[in-house]
């Protein structure tokens, strides 16, 4: 297999990667993975979970990338990954404002405080991440791994529930997907880690502390 070839598959692989774990659709799969792993949160009615569903695929997925596409096309931003540091912080800060939008929407609910902190947790990394891009391009992809890991994790510590399933596929997808960044050169290493480590951070911190 020649050097061309490899690094064809190598790209449609990492792009791949990074379009199934687009920033966009990780709060869709952190929600999916509350609800339906096997905890107290698995146990809310099919209409709850619908609902919830239908919230976050509006706000945090087609509203967030209606508004990319906006500013593509007005060309505030030169290139869907939004390679260019300067170009990321309004998209960040918009995410932030929908991610509010659904902390508002979802408090007006009966449903458990750690389904509304984990939107509160997206809210506060969607902040430090906008702030962050004032210094550097933190990867968001990595970000959104780390919050995913995080939440499976505060999970395990707060109900007591064997998600180890959850856990280690989990881990072995944020390497994966760090590996398609660093693999299309969207980010430096330095830009993977600090990204993850927020995920992490802002995620773990919020539902572990609250």
């Amino acid at each position: 297999m020649g050097k061309e070839t490899t690094k064809r598959i190598g790209d449609i692989i990492a792009k791949t990667l990074t379009i199934v774990f687009n920033p966009f659709l990780m709060p869709i799969y952190g929600l999916l993975i509350i609800i339906n792993s096997p905890t107290i949160f698995s146990f809310l009615s099919k209409d709850i979970k619908r609902l919830l569903l239908l919230i976050v695929v509006i706000n945090n997925s087609l509203l967030p990338f209606t508004f990319l596409s906006y500013m593509k096309v007005r060309n505030f931003v030169s290139d869907w990954l939004i390679f260019n540091r300067g170009e990321r912080m309004v998209p960040m800060f918009s995410s932030a404002i929908f991610y509010g939008l659904t902390v508002y929407v979802t408090y007006k609910f009966n449903i458990p405080a750690f389904i509304k902190l984990y939107f509160v947790a997206a809210l506060v990394m969607a902040l430090v991440m906008g702030a962050v891009s004032f210094w550097i391009k933190a990867s968001v992809h990595a970000a959104g791994m780390g919050s995913i890991v995080a939440l499976i994790i505060v999970m395990m510590i707060k109900t007591h529930a064997p998600l180890l399933g959850y856990l280690i596929p989990s881990i072995i997808l944020a390497g994966l997907v760090m590996s398609a960044r660093l693999w299309l050169n969207a980010h430096s290493a330095k830009e993977v880690w600090i990204g993850l480590l927020l995920g992490l951070l802002c995620t773990g911190l919020v539902l572990y502390l609250f």
